[in-house]
């Protein structure tokens, strides 16, 4: 082999120790986090996942079998061979390539617009997952305190309109809830917020008709109710 080994492979581990992901690169590609969305959603998720350098630095071919045989063993998610998201068996790519931006866009469009055939394949594969206690909790944890900018809300309202769910969709719906069971905390945390929600529905509708808070009209915006004397 010629030149001077400079790949190392990789495996990133959640916070609970699972395995989520096999890589291979060089010294300044190992450092970057972004792979593909899967990889994106677990360490947007999970802020203490961790990256192991499990060899290195080798040949570039020598990383590439090393990839392969590590993801062969520990098993891909899309397969249900085990926990990883990569996509591929690995073994593929090539240091230093720099794609167009026709490449880049047409690989942005197909990540944006999945095919049916994708999406179903993508649904069947995650069918029968259940998430572990610690999992759920980790999730959990990584949610609260998270704020939205109004950029934001604005885009997950916008996406929301408009959208109409087939007759089955609705009924695994009716399922899913029909099974939920809600917690005595959780219950009176439901119900706190709905009382100070209608509250302040109450209060903005009554500062809209001039009506002060004890029900009586205000001195300044009287009611007219039609009512003639």
């Amino acid at each position: 082999m010629n030149g001077v080994p400079s790949h190392f492979v990789y495996i990133d581990y959640r916070s609970c120790g699972e395995p989520f992901y096999v890589g291979k690169g060089n010294a300044a590609r190992i450092k970057v986090t972004d792979r593909n969305r899967h990889h994106t959603n677990v360490v947007s998720s999970d802020a203490n996942w961790k990256r192991e350098i499990v060899a290195g630095p080798v040949f570039e071919a020598e990383a590439f079998s090393l990839e392969k045989t590590l993801i062969a063993k520990i098993g891909r998610r899309d397969l249900k061979t085990g926990p990883l998201v990569n996509f591929t068996d690995g073994g593929e790519g090539e240091s230093g390539r720099v794609l167009s931006g026709e490449h880049k866009r047409k690989i942005g469009d197909a990540c944006k617009n999945p095919s049916e055939e994708s999406r179903k394949k993508m649904s069947k594969a995650s069918k029968g997952r259940v998430p572990s206690a610690e999992t759920k909790a980790k999730m959990s944890s990584a949610k609260k305190g998270r704020v939205f900018s109004d950029e934001h809300r604005a885009k997950l309202s916008a996406a929301k309109k408009g959208k109409v769910f087939s007759d089955e969709h609705r009924a695994n719906l009716s399922i899913a809830n029909k099974k939920r069971t809600t917690s005595e905390e959780t219950r009176l945390k439901l119900s706190i917020a709905q009382k100070a929600h209608f509250a302040n529905k109450r209060l903005v509708l009554s500062n809209a008709l001039g009506v002060a808070d004890s029900g009586t009209v205000s001195e300044h915006q009287p009611m007219n109710l039609g009512v003639s004397k």
